[in-house]
């Protein structure tokens, strides 16, 4: 997540999509593979899903501001999607699909962090 973010970065102008998860849960994309192995070679997850965050949550404004001072302007997800969306099915390549902003909209409310909190895995804080 950070990383697809920091890519924005480069902006003057940031969107700031408005959604019903109002908080999310930041993770860092390079070590997903490094802990998702020492979970499974570890643990029998008996189908719970693996929540591999930190468990501060944090608005999408304070994540774009710790990201830069830059302005950020408001807009819903439901038309942004649809332009995504429309530029995808006329076969264009996007950095950010659909699909993405789907999974953002879509955030579990109350992730179980009680795989990585059994074997005392603890994720750098965005903040700091």
């Amino acid at each position: 997540m950070i990383g697809a973010l920091s890519k924005l970065t480069k902006l003057q102008i940031l969107p700031l999509i408005n959604t019903k998860s109002k908080l999310y849960l930041c993770y860092y994309a390079n070590l997903l593979t490094l802990i998702y192995s020492i979970i499974m070679n570890n643990l029998n997850c008996s189908g719970k899903p693996i929540v591999a965050a930190n468990q501060t949550p944090y608005t999408a404004k304070q994540i774009l501001k710790l990201l830069g001072d830059k302005i950020l302007l408001s807009i819903p997800w439901q038309p942004l999607w649809l332009m995504l969306k429309i530029l995808e099915t006329c076969g264009l390549k996007l950095k950010i699909g659909s699909d993405n902003l789907i999974s953002l909209v879509n955030q579990d409310p109350n992730p179980d962090f009680s795989i990585i909190n059994s074997l005392k895995m603890e994720f750098k804080d965005f903040n700091n």
